[in-house]
């Protein structure tokens, strides 16, 4: 990151303007850095239990240098925090999921840390974390994978804030995925007998960024589908007689799933 190379150098001129009160809240940063990388390690191991028991102190230690920085209007380590602080609420976030750790079994716990780090990220302008952590927040609500609260509307609406930020970022790829998984809430898992026009001009969307996986749950309907109209059309025109587009799209890859938290 641009942001931590710049970090060392604000430092000295800081301290060359006669500002000394930064080195303190410099001393907790590397505490919490510290616990971070252990966190990080525990994680990588598959030891998710107790990564986010670390991720937790590791939280700790940055919100109190935060308050510091609030307090001193320090701009430099508020802008370094918001970015530690939201990347912390989502490393953690994934240690209590479920269907990641085992041991875990509430889905409430890692959704509200995605949404504390949706703030970070938001105050941060973090906007590619902020777009991942709404996909987190999507993956918690959904009943395929909360099987007591999961609520399909409720993960529509979360991918669709998703998908905000994957157009306003320009990720084509990212945002295949997210019109793709808000088409399947809609249809309420991949039923798709229930295909309804919102949730087939998401699916062509997707389809047309490069999503494969889109593209297969439209060929299962048997009907082929304009790109531009969304309008079904015959399989053999090139041209759709209603918006005329043209229907020959080049090959893309397939989009990847979006992280859910920031780099390592």
């Amino acid at each position: 990151m641009s942001l931590y190379r710049f970090l060392p150098l604000a430092f000295l001129l800081l301290g060359a303007m006669g500002c000394s009160s930064h080195f303190d809240m410099q001393e907790i940063c590397d505490e919490a850095d510290a616990l971070e990388v252990k966190a990080y390690r525990q994680k990588r191991s598959e030891n998710y239990s107790k990564a986010a028991t670390i991720f937790l102190e590791a939280r700790s230690k940055y919100l109190e240098a935060h308050e510091i920085a609030v307090e001193r209007n320090n701009g430099v380590f508020k802008g370094h925090l918001r970015l530690k602080l939201a990347s912390i609420y989502a490393g953690e976030a994934t240690c209590r999921r479920p269907d990641v750790n085992l041991e875990a079994e509430d889905w409430k716990a890692p959704s509200d840390l995605y949404r504390e780090a949706v703030t970070w990220s938001s105050e941060g302008g973090f906007l590619r974390m902020e777009r991942d952590m709404w996909v987190g927040i999507a993956e918690c609500a959904r009943p395929d994978k909360n099987k007591e609260g999961g609520d399909w509307k409720r993960a529509a609406e979360s991918y669709r804030k998703a998908i905000k930020f994957s157009r306003e970022i320009k990720d084509d790829e990212g945002l295949g995925a997210n019109l793709r998984s808000q088409a399947v809430c809609l249809l309420e898992g991949p039923n798709i007998d229930k295909l309804t026009d919102e949730s087939r001009k998401l699916l062509i969307e997707a389809s047309r960024l490069g999503d494969t996986k889109a593209a297969e749950l439209l060929s299962e309907t048997g009907q082929r589908f304009c790109y531009g109209c969304s309008k079904q059309i015959d399989g053999d025109v090139r041209f759709c007689p209603k918006c005329g587009r043209d229907q020959v799209q080049a090959p893309k890859k397939e989009a990847p799933p979006p992280p859910r938290e920031a780099p390592e």
